[in-house]
């Protein structure tokens, strides 16, 4: 008798994790507005038991985000060929207008082969960007705002450069006072920084002053 209570403590308990799951899941997730439209699977196996706690579309085929990457580096591979159009200039009397194509491997340290950059150095007329054909966000759906300060989160646009990133380094030491504060890649621009307060903590962040660039 002792042994059959014991069995019945363990099979209510597992039916009262079982309907826990169940319960969360649903309102953590499956009732979730945000997933209302998306793919979702749940799938909590117990390998004591070898059995599943929850399954709801376990049977399905997900595939993880980074393995697309693998079928569009090879799609990239196979159909743009070894170069890219850096962008399209208008030749007037004084000036070269510009339109960007989104080339990411303007100024990038990863090519240091720079066509359009070669070209432009030549110039002597002034040059202007015509960004007219640009109609996307900076972020795109799925950007993560937690990440938004991460390289592999940079922001899109149409003429991106140095693949929009930036690294700030902070050197202190008793010879440089205040610190000494530079980026890679070095900037020529002006650039200072300003304090914001973001739950109880101070970050800096920096601002541009100027909207020019030499090459």
């Amino acid at each position: 008798m002792l042994i059959l209570n014991s069995s019945l403590l363990i099979l209510l308990a597992s039916c009262s994790i079982e309907k826990q799951i169940s319960q969360s899941a649903k309102a953590d997730v499956l009732d979730a507005k945000a997933l209302q439209t998306a793919h979702v699977g749940i799938s909590i196996f117990d390998p004591s038991t070898n059995k599943y706690l929850y399954n709801y579309q376990g049977d399905k085929y997900f595939v993880p985000a980074s393995n697309t990457k693998l079928p569009t580096c090879y799609a990239a591979m196979k159909y743009l060929g070894d170069s890219l159009v850096g962008a399209m200039l208008l030749e007037k009397d004084t000036a070269i207008l510009i339109i960007p194509t989104g080339d990411p491997t303007l100024l990038h340290p990863d090519f240091k082969t720079q066509p359009l950059i070669n070209v432009l150095k030549k110039e002597k007329r002034n040059l202007y960007i015509n960004n007219d054909n640009w109609q996307e966000e900076a972020l795109g759906s799925g950007w993560s705002w937690n990440d938004y300060d991460q390289d592999y989160m940079a922001e899109r646009n149409s003429f991106p450069v140095y693949g929009n990133v930036l690294d700030w380094t902070q050197e202190i030491n008793e010879r440089n006072k205040p610190p000494l504060v530079y980026s890679i890649p070095e900037t020529n621009w002006d650039v200072t920084f300003f304090l914001i307060l973001k739950k109880q903590k101070l970050f800096q962040l920096p601002e541009i002053l100027a909207q020019t660039l030499t090459l």
